[in-house]
């Protein structure tokens, strides 16, 4: 009964059993188990990716300088080769040059066209796409006096400029593109000299298309990369077998460079900007310029970088996306069944948690062997349920235990207003007030006053020991004692030695008591006869302001039987009051725990001449209430003021 009133119906969603992944994505997608997901990713894959892309791009440098030295050995013989042809045209001009014919042509003044036949028939033979034999004529201008070419004979050459290197080295190759065809040539030629005169008297110049330069690559086509030719003029592009051929775009070496460079690295093949160009393949090309001898053009040989990449790095590349792709397949799949499986413990833990906030502490978290530390967290949330339900059933005890007290208290104060006068007799020639202030616990402070005769009064003031009920009930027997035997006997003595004894059979071995303050005052004779039993003196204040306390030996009432009991008298004056009190007043204390005392009364006493005794017993009430203010109250404030008129 103490739970239900807290926990509530059972969640039903608690006895559903979540199946599928779709249930537990949903579940964990805001959980710490994603969260652990991304930090596997992060922590393993990434740490793969890095060092695998390092490792490719170290490929990548290893197979770049590779190709350096590739390039270094195929360019210097590529370089020997272009010379060896250069070289063959040369001694076959200088061969054609010991003809009889020639001779002929130095001294002929004007162009032969008679000799263009055996100059087609030569060409013919030498694969030659032209041959000329070359005079100035009588303006000083060079024409073509024989050519291969019968539409040229006695024509103007356009390549006049070129002839300054061949008149300068005795024999040079350059390259010229031809006016009237379009073709890009390699032109190759002598000097020829005439005896006793100074300088070059003609020129034998031969041509083959510029093109079958490019095409002497065989010696490359061993290895696994696509080379494009190029031939450069003066630093300018003038002929190549890549239509998209553009020097800004290529890094370029000599062989002069390769040479000194064969090391482990090629520093001339490395960029700033290198690694994030490579992902992007967006690499300049590389190459090799080799320079002709005895040329103005030199031979590049140039490389795409994707070409690079995609040939040497292929398989590397391969196994790297297969590596790194298992391991992201694997280590995704071994992650997300554990961040599943781990953050099931939490899930559990989480709905237990929804089921206690409704009410429900039926269930436990149980141990998992994937919790670690949830597992710790369940059983601390365990102890905390058990704790709750410890928690409300002690509530629940202590309320019952409060509604009990609180009925206890109800009739206890019942009892309490029972036993106090519910107004004060009339008695010639005394002004009687009283006053009580009960403590939030029911006590056994009580007083009385009832008449034995017109002529005499008997009053009492006690304090039962304890609090409660039993307090109430033992003050009732006391008050109904006394009235019983003063109503038999009338005797003061006799009525409390009675009463005493009697008491004590009730009280046995309880260790109840009651202090009490017992007089009898008689009207004709105005004397007060009194005995007290343990309890406060009662302080008589006389009209001059004499003040006297009033007590006799004796002990509380049900501690002990009486065999006889003390008694004294005195005589009372019309001016005087008596003032009977329990220690609720004396004892009162405030905010610092000091005490309201017995010299604070007296003093209170004699500030407080004059007054009725109604207004003296609500002056001391509320001096004694302004005392303790802001301190709850322990203990009963009664009292009883007499006054003799």
């Amino acid at each position: 009964m103490a739970e239900s009133q807290f926990q509530g119906k059972e969640d039903p969603e608690s006895k559903k059993s979540p199946k599928g992944f779709v249930y537990r994505y949903r579940k964990m997608k805001d959980s710490l188990g994603l969260r652990v997901l991304f930090l596997c990713v992060t922590l393993i894959m990434t740490p793969v990716f890095l060092y695998d892309a390092v490792t490719l791009y170290r490929l990548y440098r290893t197979k770049l300088n590779e190709l350096g030295l590739e390039l270094g050995l195929i360019g210097r013989s590529y370089e020997n080769g272009v010379d060896f042809f250069i070289e063959s045209q040369t001694h076959n001009l200088q061969t054609w040059n010991l003809f009889p014919v020639f001779e002929e042509l130095l001294n002929e003044q004007k162009p032969c066209p008679f000799y263009c036949p055996f100059f087609k028939d030569i060409a013919a033979k030498q694969h030659l796409s032209s041959l000329y034999f070359i005079k100035k004529d009588a303006s000083g201008k060079f024409v073509y006096y024989v050519s291969s070419r019968d539409n040229r004979v006695g024509k103007e050459i356009f390549f006049s400029g070129d002839l300054k290197l061949v008149e300068e080295k005795g024999q040079a190759a350059f390259l010229e593109t031809d006016p009237e065809k379009g073709e890009k040539e390699l032109f190759v030629g002598i000097a020829i000299y005439e005896k006793d005169k100074i300088g070059p008297q003609a020129y034998l110049v031969s041509g083959v298309p510029a093109m079958r330069l490019l095409e002497r690559s065989v010696a490359l086509d061993y290895l696994p990369y696509t080379f494009e030719l190029a031939l450069i003029e003066k630093n300018k592009l003038f002929m190549s077998t890549n239509p998209e051929f553009d020097l800004e775009e290529i890094q370029m070496a000599s062989l002069e460079d390769l040479e000194k460079e064969k090391k482990a690295r090629f520093p001339i093949f490395e960029t700033k900007g290198y690694l994030p160009r490579f992902f992007f393949q967006q690499l300049p090309r590389f190459g090799i310029n080799i320079p002709i001898e005895k040329t103005d053009f030199s031979v590049v040989i140039e490389v795409p970088s994707t070409q690079i990449f995609s040939v040497n790095a292929r398989d590397e590349y391969y196994r790297f996306s297969l590596f790194f792709l298992g391991c992201l397949l694997l280590g995704s799949g071994v992650t997300i069944w554990f961040t599943v499986r781990m953050a099931q413990p939490m899930m559990r833990l989480l709905d237990l948690m929804r089921q206690v906030g409704k009410g429900n502490l039926k269930n436990r978290f149980y141990q998992d062997k994937f919790g670690f530390e949830v597992n710790v967290l369940g059983e601390s949330f365990n102890r905390m349920i058990q704790s709750l339900k410890e928690y409300i059933q002690t509530a629940n005890q202590e309320r019952v235990e409060k509604e009990t007290l609180a009925k206890e208290l109800q009739i206890g104060q019942d009892i309490q207003k029972s036993i106090l006068p519910r107004e004060m007799p009339i008695f010639p020639g005394l002004d009687l007030a009283a006053g009580f202030l009960p403590a939030k616990q029911v006590g056994g402070d009580f007083y009385d006053l009832f008449l034995q005769s017109d002529k005499k009064l008997l009053f009492t003031i006690a304090d039962t020991s304890g609090k409660g009920i039993s307090a109430c009930l033992y003050s009732l027997c006391v008050r109904s004692m006394l009235r019983s035997y003063d109503a038999l006997y009338g005797k003061l003595s006799e009525v409390v030695r009675l009463s005493n004894n009697l008491f004590c059979l009730d009280t046995a071995d309880s260790g109840v008591f009651v202090t009490a303050w017992i007089g009898l005052y008689d009207a004709e004779t105005r004397k007060l006869q009194y005995s007290n039993c343990g309890h406060l003196p009662t302080i008589l204040c006389r009209k001059n302001g004499e003040i006297i306390e009033l007590s006799t030996p004796g002990m509380a009432l049900g501690v002990e039987t009486f065999s006889e009991v003390a008694t004294a008298s005195i005589e009372i004056f019309s001016g005087d009051y008596l003032l009977l009190y329990t220690d609720g007043i004396v004892e009162a204390h405030d905010k610092k725990n000091a005490l309201f005392g017995k010299q604070r009364l007296l003093d209170f006493i004699d500030k407080s001449k004059g007054l009725s005794s109604q207004e003296l017993v609500n002056r001391l009430i509320k001096e004694v209430q302004d005392y303790s203010q802001g301190v709850p109250q322990h203990d009963d404030v009664t009292l009883l003021v007499i006054r003799i008129v």
